[in-house]
């Protein structure tokens, strides 16, 4: 999971977004069956996948694998409060984008 993570993001980073999301897709499948779906890890992934989808200007889509990112964040027993004001900052990208 953790190599399809940052194979992802690495790809994002340089532009091959479709095959970025492959990798993100499949380390968030593998952290589903191995951690349950409230995780940090989980989060991480979504919200790196909601920036990639974001990249993409697909952002009703983003918005809402952020949303699930925001979700799997605050179940966790300890909230990264950074990590959610961040991922909500993207969120806002989203709605600015969509004219929100």
């Amino acid at each position: 999971a953790d190599a399809h993570h940052t194979l992802g993001v690495r790809l994002s980073r340089i532009g091959l977004l479709e095959q970025a999301l492959v990798h993100l897709r499949d380390a968030l499948r593998l952290l589903n069956e191995e951690l349950g779906q409230h995780h940090p890890r989980i989060a991480d992934v979504l919200t790196d996948m909601g920036i990639t989808y974001i990249k993409l200007s697909e952002f009703s889509v983003a918005l809402t694998v952020l949303q699930d990112a925001v979700s799997a964040r605050i179940n966790t027993r300890e909230v990264d409060k950074l990590a959610v004001s961040v991922t909500h900052v993207n969120m806002a990208t989203c709605h600015l984008h969509m004219g929100e």
